[in-house]
């Protein structure tokens, strides 16, 4: 039976500079410069092949070229080199990198092949490239809305947000003629007059590439689908633009009802139905977590196949491989280790082992599973980490079975941050100017146990991070996810690979503690405890509970001598969230042994002073402002942008103990903001989503 381990997620993290699907932002300044070319264009076909060394598959994308806007093109067309792709029964993905697909309309900024490697000559005249800084590379075009969006921001008026700052007098080489606000997509929207209407869908909360069926009703959808689509948010830039289903995801269409399976990289937000016109829900669909999957065309049309892990190393599951730089970068591999046993000993126990290291330092098809730097393979500007997942079908007559036969994670050395940030490797919280190693390592370490990205602040696998924030704990729907996959994965398949077994090397022994203790201090809880003799601990966490049977790490702190000699320790809960709460400590030492206290409860004696906010996600509406048990002041309530910016500035006069504010908004771009309240007594902070 599976461990469940539940936790409540922390809304409030640090703001300044973000990183997105793990990316560290560029703005347009940047990729202005740093590109080599610069056009607008349309995806037209691609083609993936393996490259000279048979290591790696790359996708040539052929792009037909709108506008230059920096270098020359000669031909109407340009190829732009992505990595991943489909060759027969094997596929190589990565989440964090970019992919295209035909048909995207956009701005590229491009740059001479640098970070592919040993690619076959081309045929054509064509000229190739590849997008600087992969998925900043592209901003992609939402044409039915004429907006555009990359991962970090939404352009809602591309000629003055876009080609103005790419090209301040507006000079640019028009080789094909186009306008976002008259092209044909644009047309049909506008001049279709449907009485199109979505009055709702069915369940609300849903699981995205599990097969899930959402239900849509409304009216006018058309009694067949002909040309009409559903779209969903896309999780992998946080909602800023749509995705569709694969054609072969329908499951029925009619006047009234649409029912559609949810596609891998649906995030949470609005549904829309295209049919000539546009018609969005009123209502946000949730998506807990997202199972990745392999689009595959087995000859009647693309299938989303379900991947599961295999016994692949014979000792039911994979054996992982440190390169020896990065093994010998002690903080580096404490951090990538407990963000390991994070998976597999508290949270899903999936088969993975840490074996003998490898001279090998780069992302191959090579049977290695690798972690590493990216020292001898650069990754692209911007880029924090990448696990690359490298897929292998079967077949057993009509039935094509997709399997994990290799992973590869490589992180940014720190190239990619400096010099105003630098890696925070813990078990100490990251500052302002530190990235959290951990986090990174434990989301990546997500996408290889194939989990893909949602749009939920607190969630590991949420498609963002930020600056001098740390979320390294495992949430109730991550686990619910990975769960998902590792049962899948505990039934054989059909053809060949063993099924993958649970993981039992996380030895738990009780802890002895002396001087165990946890009891309200103020409006918080005071946990202390005592070790008579020290040795052989990595660190302590002090786990947290709102019922006394499912727990999540509150903190983590280092040993003091670890000689054997005795050491006390002491921790300050300034955030308990119930009026009962339970506390243990968690040992666990340099072999990977895990050791628990007994469990403390203490009872609250006065509710905890907090506020909340709600409607969370916000769209087109008021923001109400809930305080709970506050001392009597006036407070400031400052709202501030992805960017750090200040973009609302409120003071509330408070009376004291529990109130309701209501706080109307100014026109707010869509995206996550930050919320911070501060008096004379500390500051809170909160996430938010504005939605538009």
């Amino acid at each position: 039976m599976k461990k469940t381990l539940a936790c409540i997620c922390s809304l409030f993290i640090y703001f300044g500079a973000s990183s997105q699907c793990f990316l560290k932002e560029l703005n347009l300044d940047q990729r202005t410069n740093k590109s080599d070319l610069i056009v607008e264009g349309k995806v037209t076909s691609q083609n993936s092949f393996w490259n000279n060394d048979h290591t790696m598959i790359y996708t040539s994308n052929l792009v037909e070229v709108y506008k230059v806007f920096k270098g020359m093109v000669t031909a109407d067309e340009i190829e732009i080199i992505t990595e991943g792709g489909v060759v027969g029964l094997d596929k190589i993905s990565t989440n964090s990198l970019l992919h295209l697909s035909p048909g995207e309309t956009g701005i590229f900024f491009c740059e001479t092949p640098k970070h592919v490697k040993a690619l076959p000559p081309t045929a054509s005249a064509v000229s190739r490239y590849e997008a600087y800084g992969s998925k900043q590379g592209f901003i992609k075009y939402d044409l039915q809305h004429q907006e555009a969006a990359d991962p970090f921001h939404k352009y809602h008026d591309v000629q003055n947000e876009l080609y103005k700052h790419i090209s301040p007098s507006l000079k640019y080489t028009e080789k094909k003629a186009f306008n976002i606000k008259s092209s044909s997509s644009n047309v049909n929207t506008l001049a279709a007059p449907m009485p199109l209407a979505v009055t709702g869908f069915s369940p609300t909360t849903i699981t995205a590439g599990t097969g899930s069926i959402l239900t849509i009703t409304g009216n006018s959808f058309g009694a067949t689908q002909g040309s009409g689509y559903v779209q969903f948010r896309n999780a992998d830039d946080g909602g800023a633009s749509f995705i569709s289903p694969l054609q072969s995801q329908y499951i029925s269409w009619s006047d009234t009802e649409i029912r559609v399976q949810v596609p891998s990289n649906a995030g949470t937000g609005v549904v829309r139905v295209v049919q000539g016109a546009v018609q969005t829900s009123a209502a946000t669909l949730t998506i807990t977590y997202a199972h990745l999957n392999v689009d595959f065309d087995p000859g009647s049309g693309t299938v989303a196949y379900q991947p599961d892990h295999i016994n692949d190393n014979g000792s039911g599951g994979y054996t992982w491989r440190m390169n020896t730089g990065f093994d010998a970068n002690a903080a580096a591999r404490a951090s990538f280790v407990r963000a390991f046993d994070s998976w597999r000993c508290t949270g899903t126990e999936i088969n993975w082992t840490i074996g003998a290291t490898t001279a090998i330092n780069d992302a191959v098809s090579d049977g290695t599973n690798i972690i590493c730097f990216d020292n001898a393979a650069p990754l692209s500007a911007g880029v924090l980490g990448v696990c690359y997942t490298y897929w292998s079908g079967c077949a057993s007559g009509p039935t094509i079975q997709w399997f994990v036969s290799e992973l590869d994670i490589i992180f940014d050395e720190g190239s990619n941050i400096a010099p105003t940030y630098t890696w925070e490797y813990g078990p100490a919280t990251p500052s302002g100017t530190e990235y959290d190693f951990e986090t990174v390592a434990v989301h990546e370490l997500g996408h290889g146990h194939q989990l893909g990205h949602v749009i939920s602040p607190g969630a590991i696998m949420h498609y963002a991070i930020f600056n001098g924030s740390a979320n390294r704990t495992l949430g109730v729907n991550d686990l619910a996810g990975g769960n998902y996959v590792q049962a899948r994965s505990e039934v054989a398949n059909v053809c060949g690979p063993g099924a993958m077994t649970s993981y039992t090397g996380c030895t738990v022994l009780p802890l002895s503690v002396a001087g165990l203790k946890a009891y309200q201090k103020e409006s918080g809880v005071q946990v202390e405890w005592s070790m008579a003799s020290e040795k052989d601990i990595l660190q302590y966490e002090i786990e947290e509970s709102i019922d006394g049977t499912t727990f999540t790490a509150a903190a983590r702190l280092l040993p003091k001598g670890n000689n054997g000699s005795g050491a006390s320790y002491q921790w300050f809960d300034r955030q308990v969230n119930s009026d009962i709460a339970y506390y243990r400590i968690r040992s666990v030492t340099l072999n990977g042994n895990n050791e628990y206290s007994d469990i403390m409860r203490v009872k609250m004696a006065n509710g905890k002073p907090g506020f909340q906010v709600y409607p969370n996600p916000l769209k087109d509406q008021p923001l109400t402002v809930e305080m709970s048990n506050m001392e009597k002041g006036i407070y400031l309530l400052s709202l501030y942008n992805v960017a750090g910016q200040q973009v609302l500035s409120k003071k509330i006069v408070h009376n004291g103990g529990s109130a309701v504010h209501t706080i109307s908004l100014p026109l707010i771009a869509a995206g996550v903001h930050r919320l911070v309240m501060k008096s004379n007594t500390g500051t809170l902070q909160q996430t938010i989503l504005i939605e538009k």
